[in-house]
């Protein structure tokens, strides 16, 4: 064993004589355990929460959107043929967007209408009731066609499955007496709800020929929407995707899409980050009292080493080595706490929350090795800096003059 780290394991095992000095120690410990318990949780809970409105848009969102750069599609079938047959892709289907109003028996909405193609995509997205879109019209109870609605608009609209609406779309006929807009009515055959406002409250589905000839545009579609078989590929998947189309088209994933969302989230993060970080470089304060204190006490003691033979390099270690110590008890136990905490909400959900105002019922938890990783390293180094200055301060005393003293 270095004599270094024998001599810092006996001055922090030793009685000091001023009290004082082991309180601030354990103040130390204690605020650089809370420190960094604090962050874990609040990091965990973000990435918790950050996970779960990714799968809650990853079930309603395409992982690729590539329409024309000007226009709607008008060859979207020999588009879709092409876009199958590249590499990453698992299905692919044309779908008409558009703004319209819909109106109820004693209520309207204005919503966002899409028509796609229903034995696709309603094998594949994970929304519930879009699979009613799949039933042959001849099998529905109604001659209307079907529609999905989210369920915070079907709440404004005042419908319920089973309820007609009709849909008013902006194309219209012009006639002698004026314009006159496009109106069809649909059957409500299912209501959806994925948690996220932006879907639920302003978000139909339809299927692709239907909105099509309600818009007038036979044959076309505004885009064709794309699943890739690894999510977290869709931008290389796109550019391939692009490539094979050649110019004339564009495709943007579902990252390149909600970059705004994904960016606020992640400056959330930091400055959480940042914040609590501070908590435990206050904590480290008390590291930084506590040694200059003991140096000051043990000023005979260095000069006795000193003059065995004990350099400059080896007393500046033995301090830097008892505030690693104090941070490295302090860290360790933090992390416990953290991981303890995270570990019981993540089975037991202590912390609700109130379904009438959150999608979810529970704090959500995500622990990642890399985000434990940070915070502890983060913690060690802000207690190693604080310990540098008495370390330092230490190898600058007199060993004679602090003899002659002692």
């Amino acid at each position: 064993m270095r004599f270094e780290l024998f001599i810092s394991g006996r001055y922090l095992k030793s009685k000091p004589k001023q009290a004082f000095i082991a309180l601030i120690t354990i103040l130390a410990t204690v605020g650089v355990a809370i420190g960094v318990m604090a962050l874990i949780v609040v990091i965990a809970v973000m990435e918790g929460f950050e996970a779960d409105l990714k799968a809650r848009i990853l079930s309603i969102e395409p992982h690729v959107v590539v329409s024309a750069k000007a226009g709607d599609l008008t060859d979207q079938d020999q588009l879709v043929r092409k876009i199958d047959r590249t590499e990453g892709v698992l299905a692919s289907w044309p779908v008409y967007k558009t703004e319209v109003m819909i109106q109820s028996d004693s209520r309207t909405a204005g919503t966002t209408l899409k028509g796609i193609v229903a034995k696709t995509a309603g094998k594949v997205l994970r929304i519930a009731g879009l699979k009613t879109l799949l039933v042959p019209q001849d099998q529905l109870k109604s001659s209307l066609p079907p529609l999905v609605l989210g369920r915070a608009l079907a709440n404004r609209l005042g419908v319920r499955p089973g309820d007609t609406v009709q849909i008013i779309a902006p194309k219209g006929i012009i006639t002698p007496a004026g314009f006159l807009p496009v109106i069809k009515r649909f059957m409500i055959t299912a209501v959806f709800e994925t948690g996220v406002w932006l879907y639920d409250g302003s978000l139909a589905f339809g299927r692709l020929e239907d909105v099509q000839h309600l818009m007038r545009s036979l044959h076309r579609a505004t885009a064709i929407e794309v699943m890739t078989r690894d999510v977290f590929d869709a931008q290389k998947t796109g550019l391939r995707i692009g490539r094979r189309l050649g110019p004339g088209f564009k495709q943007l994933s579902w990252m390149e899409r909600n970059r705004n969302l994904f960016s606020a989230m992640q400056l959330e993060k930091t400055t959480m980050f940042v914040v609590l970080a501070l908590t435990i470089l206050v904590a480290t304060v008390n590291i930084f009292s506590g040694l200059m204190i003991l140096v000051n006490e043990k000023a005979k003691d260095i000069a006795v080493l000193k003059a065995m033979g004990a350099t400059s390099g080896h007393i500046r270690n033995i301090f830097l080595m008892m505030g690693l110590a104090v941070g490295v008890a302090g860290t360790l136990a933090g992390m416990a706490g953290g991981l303890g905490l995270c570990y019981l909400q993540q089975k037991y959900q202590l912390i609700r929350l109130p379904s009438d105002v959150f999608y979810i019922s529970a704090f959500p938890v995500n622990v990642r090795g890399a985000d434990v990783v940070a915070v502890t390293g983060a913690a060690l180094l802000i207690c190693l800096l604080a310990a540098v200055y008495p370390a330092q301060r230490a190898t600058v005393s007199d060993p004679v003059e602090a003899i002659r003293n002692g």
